[in-house]
């Protein structure tokens, strides 16, 4: 969105300048597209990670696979989700898998502001994810 930077040592010194002026150029456009980020509570309470490995066609992608997670009806306890691993087989029956397809390993994060995650809100939230990428993305868990 822009540079930043000091005027050159040789300048500074010939022109007899005792600070090195600083000069910057912003591109506004880029800055006013940001936007201003939204502050949000931090959770008192803990986090937990569930990791899920599944074998998918090559032809699936990491942004497919991320948004299937997210489209699930996870109730606002999915804070995250980060792909992780991608596992391709140099040969087929390698490790389990055929040549055409991959192991993406994904770790979920869930929160949940007003108390501790039960194991059964856990669970359901990570079978959610599961089964939305088995129906949506022909994903079938990895031993």
């Amino acid at each position: 969105i822009g540079w930043l930077g000091e005027l050159h040592p040789q300048w500074v010194s010939e022109w007899s300048i005792q600070q090195p002026p600083t000069f910057f150029e912003l591109d506004l456009t880029a800055v006013t597209e940001q936007g201003v980020p939204v502050v949000e509570q931090i959770s008192k309470f803990p986090s937990v990670n569930r990791d899920v490995a599944v074998v998918v066609d090559e032809s699936i992608s990491h942004d497919q696979v991320i948004d299937i997670a997210w489209s699930t009806g996870h109730d606002g306890i999915l804070k995250d989700v980060t792909l992780f691993d991608v596992y391709r087989p140099s040969f087929s029956g390698e490790r389990g898998l055929q040549i055409g397809q991959k192991s993406m390993a994904i770790r979920l994060i869930m929160n949940d502001m007003n108390g501790t995650l039960s194991d059964e809100q856990i669970e359901d939230v990570r079978m959610k994810v599961i089964d939305a990428l088995s129906v949506r993305a022909n994903a079938k868990l990895r031993d």
